[in-house]
């Protein structure tokens, strides 16, 4: 490091002043090393500032609660944000629902910088006004939850949303179209509905391997919400599972279309055979497919009369009807 010009003269004034016995080393090296640390000091000044730089503050908010800040494209999470930064130039960006802001700011040390969402785009944002029956239901809106019913949710994007309300008696879930700058009034009940099942046989009802009702039952009341069922018929060999939603104070019906069986009827030739009243031709027939359940075999023969059968066609065993 150089010793500026001028330091230098007014050290060698003084030496020239001095007795000549002070110029001894040690006395030598202790004024050369005064010399070097006057000398360093603005040196040494500016590697601190440089490796300990001035902090201030920048303190970012948002209209919006889902809005993420990045300063200097590192993330910081959801606003609001407070971070300690150099003083100087940063890049603020917010992002939410799919748009982007982007602030340049210019921070002071000591300082807060306060960066609120100017220039956000809040355009097409509404609101949702939340009430239920009854009281105090957890309430989200498109899987996120905003508390309990009743409340208003602000700041949500212009178009479709779902919205759910529950509780332990059951889930209801609704479709909320939210227009700009409007508020929109959603009032969900969750009370119970029913099922009703509707089969050419008799099927029992199971949810969570628990028999609940059976097709013959007439309608079952349930709790509002998605549910899987099971329908089961053990002396058909028959089981289906279907989801169903129940809606509060409606009747949610299903209608199970059950397969067809193949049987084989062995009759004399020329015989008419009919299934269930049906003619479905003259002996002597292929497999025929036939709906399961209980059927009436009828053959008219033209000399030994008519005959008939009951069988009960099942998906366990295949049917086979003769008559001698």
């Amino acid at each position: 490091m150089a010793v500026p010009r001028t330091l230098y003269f007014v050290v060698s004034d003084v030496a020239d002043r001095l007795p000549k016995p002070v110029f001894r080393p040690w006395y030598l090296a202790v004024v050369l090393a005064a010399i070097v640390a006057v000398a360093g000091v603005p040196y040494a000044k500016a590697w601190w500032f440089t490796a300990n730089p001035a902090l201030g503050t920048i303190r970012v908010e948002s209209v919006r609660p889902d809005a993420v800040v990045t300063i200097d494209g590192v993330s910081q999470g959801p606003a609001p944000v407070t971070a300690s930064v150099p003083a100087g130039r940063h890049r603020i960006e917010i992002a939410s629902a799919g748009r982007t802001r982007t602030h340049e700011v210019e921070v002071a040390a000591d300082r807060e910088t306060l960066v609120q969402a100017a220039g956000f785009d809040l355009k097409g944002m509404g609101s949702i006004r939340v009430t239920t029956d009854p009281a105090g239901l957890e309430v989200r809106v498109d899987g996120v939850l905003h508390g309990r019913s009743p409340l208003t949710i602000d700041n949500l994007a212009e178009g479709t949303h779902t919205l759910l309300v529950r509780n332990g008696e059951g889930t209801v879930r609704r479709t909320v179209r939210v227009r700009s700058d409007e508020t929109v009034d959603a009032t969900l009940q969750v009370r119970p509905g029913w099922l009703a099942v509707f089969a050419p046989v008799k099927l029992e009802i199971l949810e969570n391997g628990r028999s609940i009702g059976s097709t013959e039952g007439g309608r079952v009341l349930s709790a509002p919400g998605p549910h899987t069922i099971e329908l089961v018929s053990q002396a058909m060999g028959f089981r289906e599972t279907r989801q169903v939603d129940i809606k509060p104070g409606e009747v949610a019906a299903v209608t199970i279309q059950m397969p067809p069986v193949t049987i084989e009827i062995v009759a004399p030739a020329e015989a008419e055979i009919l299934v269930d009243g049906q003619a479905v031709g003259r002996a002597p027939l292929g497999p025929i497919e036939v709906a399961v359940g209980t059927r009436e075999i009828v053959m008219r023969h033209p000399t030994l009369g008519e005959r008939r059968q009951v069988v009960s066609v099942t998906y366990t065993a295949p049917a086979r009807v003769v008559f001698d």
